[in-house]
């Protein structure tokens, strides 16, 4: 862990919770608060929940709608947190983990980093981004090969329609195949190895 600021960072940030029925989405963000509350070196100093509001369909929430069942109505809330933290490592944990839609640090006005601890910071958030970026790659993976079985499966029940050739589906469009103009290809020889 990094080491301690001089000082406690103090931050303000909101939370917004999205579901139902209204009286989980109001427990969910008072639940969330009290967890990050529970975190090493972040205390919860005030908090404000607002009362949650129902969604309506329009242009600007469509497709956060677009997946959902509309016979069930959608609420939406936001809680104001304001916490005190040990160190800038706490303010990234934080961050990282709860995903607050907006942060902003109140004191102290400047922070002075020494590289080391900045060098540190920079390293503790490219660590999780290189976590989350294999979550997704795991994810699409295993999305593929569900995917590739279950076409599978629905082709030996007859349930897939006839697979059209890629040739057909690029003269329908007017579109020309790309060539291959790799450059393996272009320095292999005749019996496919490659020339120096």
């Amino acid at each position: 862990m990094l080491g301690k600021s001089p000082e406690k960072i103090r931050a303000v940030f909101i939370i917004e919770v999205l579901g139902r029925p209204v009286e989980h989405v109001k427990e969910a963000t008072e639940n969330f608060i009290e967890q990050i509350d529970k975190e090493q070196g972040v205390k919860v100093v005030k908090k404000t929940v607002h009362e949650p509001k129902e969604i309506e369909e329009n242009a600007e929430n469509r497709g956060r709608l677009k997946n959902q069942d509309l016979s069930q109505k959608l609420f939406v809330t936001f809680a104001e947190v304001e916490a005190e933290f040990e160190s800038m490592n706490n303010v990234l944990f934080i961050a990282f983990k709860y995903m607050p839609s907006n942060f902003e640090i109140i004191s102290p006005e400047s922070l002075t980093l020494k590289n080391n601890y900045f060098n540190e910071l920079i390293s503790g958030v490219l660590l999780r981004l290189h976590k989350y970026d294999e979550i997704v790659k795991t994810l699409m993976a295993e999305r593929q090969i569900i995917e590739q079985n279950l076409r599978k499966l629905l082709a030996e029940k007859g349930l897939l329609p006839e697979k059209k050739s890629e040739s057909n589906d690029a003269e329908k469009n007017n579109v020309k195949k790309p060539e291959d103009t790799s450059i393996g290809k272009k320095f292999k020889n005749k019996k496919g190895k490659m020339d120096k």
